[in-house]
């Protein structure tokens, strides 16, 4: 973060600045641009209209450091991995050591109106579904920084479906998903779509097969 910390620095000049404060960090504030913020928040839009100069406003619990700071990354550069991942493999080992990151950063993007974030976060998140097995922990917590019936915590469930379909063999984790309110519903319905495997090598969804099965 210290290399994210000296890139947002440099945009710190000017007069059309406002102060950004954590709720859950209140000694932690942020310089950024008012223009920048407007052309890519209708909430900023709403917030900062009309306001000259310096303005204060905070920004509502459950964004953390982090994720204000991957925020003013992609503000301002509107990317997330040029500067920092040079190879496949360094974005492979990224991503996956921020995956808690991205699901916050989708949340907060899904909260300010913010699309191409919310796409971004999203797409870089998928990279570290693939290459990583869902656990209890994972799924918990894109409950809990979104909600239940987000397109994110959608994307875990149809994962872990197919992980489960595949290749998980941890029982104890998988108890601990049942005991999640709202989520075997939500599983059972994710069942019925993912792809899996079957001899032949062909791929068929859950409920596809069950209807050619003969009870």
């Amino acid at each position: 973060m210290d290399k994210l910390a000296k890139f947002v620095k440099r945009f710190e000049t000017g007069n059309d600045m406002v102060t950004i404060i954590l709720e859950d960090e209140p000694n932690t504030n942020f310089t950024v641009s008012k223009t920048l913020l407007c052309n890519a928040s209708k909430t900023s839009q709403k917030e900062l209209a009309g306001e000259d100069g310096q303005h204060v406003f905070k920004i509502q619990s459950g964004h953390d450091r982090a994720t204000f700071e991957l925020f003013l990354y992609w503000l301002y550069g509107r990317n997330l991995e040029t500067e920092f991942w040079k190879t496949r493999a360094e974005r492979k080992s990224a991503v996956e050591g921020s995956a808690k990151e991205l699901v916050r950063l989708w949340g907060f993007a899904d909260m300010h109106k913010l699309p191409s974030q919310q796409n971004l976060a999203m797409r870089l998140y998928l990279v570290y579904l693939k290459s990583a097995l869902v656990d209890r922990e994972t799924l918990q917590s894109a409950i809990d920084t979104t909600h239940i019936d987000s397109m994110i915590v959608k994307a875990v469930l149809y994962r872990m479906v197919f992980d489960c379909r595949t290749n998980y063999d941890e029982d104890e984790e998988l108890a601990g998903v049942g005991d999640i309110p709202g989520v075997l519903a939500r599983v059972l319905k994710a069942a019925g779509t993912v792809q899996f495997a079957v001899p032949g090598g062909r791929f068929t969804s859950l409920t596809s097969s069950m209807r050619k099965t003969s009870w």
